[in-house]
C-alpha cells in the first residue's frame, strides 16, 4: 500500500474515485451524502491536488482510498477543542472514501493512520474532522485510530444543508 499526493495528471481517475463511491452508495445505510459536483466539487478537488492536499492510497496499481488534508474547518470556530493553536499547525482531514468494493479489508485505518505520520510531517500540532451523526462506522473507526469527541453541532454544507456533525480530535 502506498499513499501519496495525487498529480494533477490522475484527476479524472480521482474524479471517477468520488463518483464510483457516491454512485456505489446510493441508499447504503451509512451513505456519505456527498453529492457528484456539489461535494465534493471538481474545483476543490483540482484546488487539493494543486495545493498538494489530497491523497490517494494505492494498492496493486489501484486507487482504493483518497483524502483532503488541509487547514480549514467549516464551523470549527467555536468548537471547545482540547487545545488552541494557530491554524497553521491544525490539519482537517475532508472527503476520506475507500472505494466500496474495497471496504472491510483496513484500508480506511491505515489512510487515518498515514494522515497522522502526513500531520507530523507537516507540523501539525492537531488533527481535527467533522463526521455526519448517522455514520457509525467512520465514528468507531476515528475512536479506534485515537480521536477524541470534542462536540456534537448543526454544520452547513452545500451537500447536507444543515446536518447535524459530530467533531474530532486527535492532538499529536
Amino acid at each position: 500500500m502506498i499513499v501519496r499526493n495525487a498529480t494533477i495528471e490522475e484527476f479524472d481517475k480521482v474524479v471517477d474515485f468520488y463518483d464510483n463511491i457516491i454512485d456505489d452508495m446510493q441508499g447504503s445505510k451509512y451513505h456519505p451524502m456527498w453529492q457528484k459536483r456539489i461535494y465534493p466539487t471538481l474545483d476543490f478537488l483540482k484546488e487539493s491536488i494543486a495545493n498538494g492536499q489530497l491523497y490517494i492510497q494505492i494498492v496493486n496499481g489501484n486507487i482504493v482510498g483518497c483524502m483532503v488534508m488541509n487547514n480549514f474547518g467549516n464551523g470549527y470556530d467555536t468548537v471547545p477543542w482540547s487545545i488552541q493553536v494557530d491554524d497553521e499547525f491544525v490539519n482537517v482531514i475532508h472527503a476520506l472514501g475507500i472505494n466500496v468494493k474495497e471496504q472491510g479489508k483496513g484500508y480506511a485505518k491505515a489512510l487515518v493512520q498515514e494522515s497522522v505520520k502526513i500531520a507530523k510531517n507537516n507540523g501539525a500540532k492537531v488533527i481535527r474532522l467533522d463526521v455526519l451523526a448517522p455514520n457509525l462506522p467512520a465514528h468507531e473507526l476515528y475512536k479506534k485510530c485515537g480521536f477524541e469527541l470534542r462536540e456534537t453541532k448543526d454544520l452547513f454544507y452545500e451537500d447536507t444543508g444543515w446536518t447535524q456533525f459530530m467533531l474530532y480530535e486527535l492532538v499529536l
